[in-house]
C-alpha cells in the first residue's frame, strides 16, 4: 500500500525546500492550527513531567516552539540533519525501544503517505505507558469530496495539484483511524477538526477565498453532523498504563 508512495513522497520532499505553499492563507491557517494544538497539548504534559522526551515523527524540521529533548524522524535527511537527535527512516519502522517517549507528535498529514495500521502501531509502541500521541491527518469526510465517490471511504487515494506537481495521498475516515487507535490500551482525550465549512466551498471558491470561512471553525465544531465534515483532523491519544 505504501512503499511506492513513500518513494515518491521522499523525492517530492527532497526536491522542495518548503513543503507548504508559503503564499497560501489556507495552508498558513493549517500550520497555525496544528502548531497551536500541539503546543497546548505539550504544555499540559510539561506541567506534570519535567523535560518530557519527545518523538517528532515525520518532523520536516518543525519544532512547534517546543524547547526540550526531541528526536526528529523523517524519510528526508535534508529536513532533519541539523538537529542533535535525528534518524532517517519511515515512521512505520523506527529504531527505538518500546516505551521510550513521553510524547509522540505525528502531524502534517504524515500518515496520509503510510499504511495507517503499521504507522499507528509503531508510534504507540514507542511511547511510554501513560504517554501521549498527537496525530493529525487529512480526512475523506471533507466537504471538498461531498459529491465524490471517495467521500467518507475508510481509505481512498486522492490525487491533486500541489506545488505545481501531481500529488497523491491516502485520505482516511476519522472513524477508521479512531478504530485503529482503540485497538490499543488507552483512550482518546481530545479531537479537533479544522477547515470545516471552508472545505465545502473549496471546489467552488478555491483556497484563497474558501480560507476566509475557516474562521468559523470554532462555531461549526459545535454543530452536530456539520462538525464531522472537515479537511483535517487532529487527535490526542493517551496510552494505557
Amino acid at each position: 500500500m505504501n512503499s511506492k508512495l513513500n518513494d515518491i513522497t521522499k523525492q517530492f520532499y527532497d526536491s522542495h525546500i518548503e513543503v507548504w505553499p508559503q503564499n497560501s492563507r489556507w495552508y498558513r491557517y493549517t500550520i497555525e492550527s496544528i502548531n497551536n494544538y500541539v503546543y497546548t497539548e505539550y504544555t499540559k504534559m510539561a506541567r506534570k513531567i519535567k523535560n518530557p522526551l519527545i518523538l517528532n515523527a515525520g518532523s520536516g524540521g518543525s519544532t512547534y516552539k517546543i524547547k526540550c529533548d526531541m528526536w526528529h524522524v523523517d524519510i528526508s535527511p535534508k529536513k532533519i540533519e541539523n538537529f542533535k537527535h535525528h534518524k532517517t527512516c519511515s515512521i512505520e519502522n523506527m529504531p527505538f525501544k518500546d516505551n521510550t517517549f513521553d510524547l509522540c507528535i505525528c502531524v502534517g498529514s504524515i500518515i496520509n503517505y503510510c499504511d495507517p495500521i503499521s504507522a499507528i502501531n509503531e508510534l504507540i509502541r514507542c511511547i511510554k505507558p501513560s504517554g501521549k500521541l498527537i496525530l493529525e491527518f487529512e480526512s475523506s469526510v471533507t466537504g471538498e469530496l461531498f459529491f465524490d465517490k471517495l467521500f467518507g471511504k475508510n481509505v481512498s487515494l486522492f490525487t491533486s495539484n500541489y506545488l505545481n506537481s501531481s500529488h497523491s495521498e491516502w485520505l482516511y475516515n476519522p472513524k477508521y483511524i479512531i478504530q485503529i487507535l482503540k485497538k490499543h490500551d488507552g483512550k482518546i482525550s481530545n479531537i479537533r477538526r479544522f477547515h470545516l465549512l471552508s472545505s465545502m466551498f473549496l471546489p467552488l471558491l478555491g483556497e484563497e477565498h474558501a480560507y476566509i470561512l475557516s474562521k468559523s471553525d470554532f462555531i461549526f465544531n459545535h454543530i452536530p453532523f456539520l462538525n464531522k465534515i472537515s479537511s483535517n483532523v487532529i487527535i490526542t491519544f493517551s496510552k494505557g498504563c
